[in-house]
């Protein structure tokens, strides 16, 4: 799939093809590119079976996405292990990279808090989860400054990710007509489904790894406070004790179930990894999303958000269903 779809870019004379990793990097097909251009994003422990146990192991298979003298590589900040591992392999190429502090970042405001917001109107806060204001974040770089942008994506974990693309936007400046105009409405417009996505009562969030489920942990913290009913499914190769320490716990009911998908772990199998604590009379296990929405539907009031997370496929199925059942 991926070399007829670079045979289409090709074929129609793309100028620019910006292709994300399905896993890893030193055996992914994304590679056979030889991108001019390379960017690492956080690296966490993922895809544990496949890539390694070790943090080490992981951003050794991550960093083989630089291959040759003369790429551009952008490198989020990261932990130690990794940022070594990286530079390494940059040295390796004799690759100067460019490190996302070279981007300051400072947050200049927020809308209205949550709190201030449900105030104004309690008859909609029964209806609905009060919609978290975006962050206002001014940025600096070596070429420009970005003053007092409204980030389209939720989360303060956004603002790295942010500079990692203003830096290699600024990079495509020198051969495409970007201007600061450009950056600021890309990244005050920027969506991404699955990730921290409101619909109504609804919040989806894959967190299908540990870095993941900490960002949903602390958005959580900070901006919920209507009881949550977790829905959550899980593919079999993640740290699910983990991520079950992490994010169960904010769960005020939680529903085990199991997407559809090969590599998924069952609802069931799911239940061994609940904390010792967790009240198992709170605890629902379904078949499949659907079940799990109607579970979910029955059990939580106007004012509980529920929240589905754990997977990317499991978020893709439930709001296929949502749309067709019109539940949010």
């Amino acid at each position: 799939m991926t070399a007829i779809a670079l045979n289409y870019f090709a074929e129609e004379k793309v100028e620019l093809a910006i292709l994300e990793t399905g896993l890893g990097g030193r055996f992914d097909s994304v590679t056979a590119t030889n991108a001019e251009i390379v960017a690492l994003t956080s690296i966490d422990l993922d895809h544990m079976d496949i890539l390694g146990n070790s943090l080490a192991e992981i951003a050794s298979e991550k960093a083989a996405v630089i291959r040759f003298p003369g790429q551009k590589v952008i490198v989020s900040e990261q932990k130690e292990e990794a940022m070594k591992i990286i530079l390494e392999r940059c040295t390796e190429f004799d690759i100067e990279p460019t490190l996302s502090r070279a981007a300051s970042a400072r947050i200049t405001g927020r809308n209205a808090s949550v709190h201030e917001r449900a105030k104004l109107s309690q008859t909609a806060r029964s209806l609905t989860v009060a919609f978290p204001p975006p962050l206002i974040v001014s940025f600096k770089t070596g070429k420009a400054e970005y003053k007092n942008i409204r980030l389209g994506l939720l989360g303060t974990h956004q603002i790295e990710n942010a500079k990692v693309a203003i830096l290699l936007a600024e990079i495509l400046q020198e051969n495409f007509k970007i201007t600061s105009e450009n950056i600021v409405e890309g990244l005050e417009t920027a969506r991404h489904k699955g990730r921290l996505e409101f619909r109504g009562n609804f919040l989806f969030d894959g967190a299908h790894n540990v870095s993941g489920a900490n960002v949903l942990k602390d958005f959580l913290d900070e901006f919920v406070t209507q009881p949550v009913t977790m829905i959550f499914g899980s593919m079999k190769d993640k740290d699910l004790s983990e991520i079950a320490r992490i994010l169960f716990s904010k769960a005020d009911a939680l529903i085990l179930t199991t997407p559809d998908n090969p590599r998924a772990i069952s609802g069931g199998e799911l239940s061994q990894f609940l904390p010792e604590n967790f009240p198992r009379e709170k605890v629902f296990l379904s078949e499949n999303a659907a079940e799990a929405l109607e579970i979910a539907q029955k059990i939580s009031s106007g004012k509980d958000l529920i929240l589905v997370t754990g997977s990317l496929y499991l978020i893709g199925e439930a709001q296929k269903i949502l749309d067709t059942k019109n539940y949010a």
